[in-house]
């Protein structure tokens, strides 16, 4: 594992004395996937012993690389099991510090590294939300979710935030508000007008997220007594549902 600490920080490193030269984050991505020892270590020695080697927001990019390779060994992956379901019993790792390394990277992340990760950040905001509803702490979550949106807003390209895009993680922000029966920030969310989807060229927007965010927009009308505004996000859903169903046939 030390010479794979040696190579990612020297990746990083020969960026910071080229300041010219952006980061490589392919050849980060290529430098886990591609080292045996990485792939086949085990959880807990991944989260106690190499995370540490690399401190955010610095190496955001290797957390989120690391973190998520955790979770894919930990998580129950039967097919019966619904989202809650899958979170509920990790196999061998420390709950409780795997979630508070979790909430430190989707806090101090760099933006400009989450926007090469590809779905890598938003799958640990996924996990993070259903783990903390299964633990029924989703208000622990709203104000954190509510930035990660953020952060996943941030576009590289032309170093800004676009408040009017929708990202996947709009639905957990607002499955934690509904959990909570904490609207406040789940309505500020909601009040910002959607005329985009987050889309770069790692990642992709699966359809499920699109129904559950507005799915979720009409229960916490519904919630809030607006069954004007819950019925025009849940007619959205059902035609949406429908198109898909008819463009399948």
């Amino acid at each position: 594992m030390e010479s794979l600490v040696a190579t990612v920080r020297s990746l990083y490193q020969t960026t910071q004395t080229e300041t010219q030269k952006p980061l490589n984050h392919q050849e980060i991505l290529n430098t886990f996937n591609t080292n045996s020892t990485f792939q086949n270590e085990t959880a807990d020695n991944l989260l106690n012993n190499l995370i540490p080697s690399f401190p955010i927001p610095e190496f955001s990019l290797a957390n989120i690389i690391i973190l998520n390779n955790i979770l894919n060994k930990v998580m129950t992956k039967a097919r019966n099991l619904n989202e809650i379901e899958a979170v509920s019993n990790l196999n061998g790792i420390n709950e409780q510090k795997l979630i508070s390394e979790l909430e430190k990277c989707l806090k101090e992340s760099d933006p400009k590294q989450i926007d090469y990760s590809g779905d890598m950040f938003a799958d640990l905001c996924h996990f993070y939300t259903n783990k903390l509803i299964q633990l029924n702490q989703a208000k622990k979550g709203l104000l954190t979710m509510h930035e990660c949106v953020k952060k996943l807003q941030y576009d590289s390209y032309s170093d800004k935030y676009n408040t009017n895009q929708l990202t996947t993680v709009h639905s957990d922000l607002l499955k934690l508000s509904l959990s909570s029966k904490n609207f406040t920030i789940g309505q500020k969310i909601m009040s910002n007008e959607i005329l985009d989807i987050k889309k770069t060229a790692s990642s992709t927007f699966d359809s499920k997220f699109y129904l559950s965010y507005f799915y979720y927009c009409g229960c916490i009308s519904s919630s809030l007594k607006n069954f004007e505004d819950s019925l025009f996000y849940l007619v959205l859903v059902q035609n949406r549902i429908v198109n898909l169903q008819s463009s399948l046939d």
